[in-house]
């Protein structure tokens, strides 16, 4: 009985503690390296098809319409970061989402180069100072 009391007295603690954390994958690499693959994608999916071809637009969906999902995780991924650029990684993350879909157009892929070099320099000067703290 003493066990179940101190048991159900702790358990309101992990949820709180648990409730601020943020996913253990998520980082500022992860969500560069998955905007680079949605990036990579979406130009493959523009180049391939037509998006004024309907019959072209449905063979596309089939094929391809599982990468929403994981554009829409990305959105995700960007809004659990903690960081001072969130807002700009989070519009960088419904471009990648806009630049794999079907109906869009190519030029929903061309800012997201930009984009990235934006987040790689981030990552590089994280980096860089995390090195001189460590000197």
């Amino acid at each position: 009985m003493k066990y179940l009391l101190f048991t159900l007295l702790l358990l309101p603690s992990f949820y709180a503690s648990a409730a601020n954390s943020t996913y253990s994958g998520d980082s500022i690499q992860k969500l560069y390296l998955e905007i680079r693959y949605l990036h990579r994608t979406g130009v493959g999916i523009h180049q391939k098809y037509d998006p004024s071809d309907l019959v072209q637009l449905k063979a596309c969906t089939s094929e391809h319409g599982y990468i929403g999902t994981r554009a829409r995780s990305v959105v995700g991924i960007a809004n659990r970061l903690i960081h001072p650029a969130k807002e700009d990684f989070i519009k960088t993350a419904w471009q990648a989402y806009s630049c794999i879909k079907c109906s869009s157009p190519m030029s929903s892929c061309e800012p997201i180069p930009t984009e990235l070099k934006k987040i790689k320099d981030i990552m590089a000067k994280e980096y860089q100072e995390q090195q001189n703290k460590s000197e």
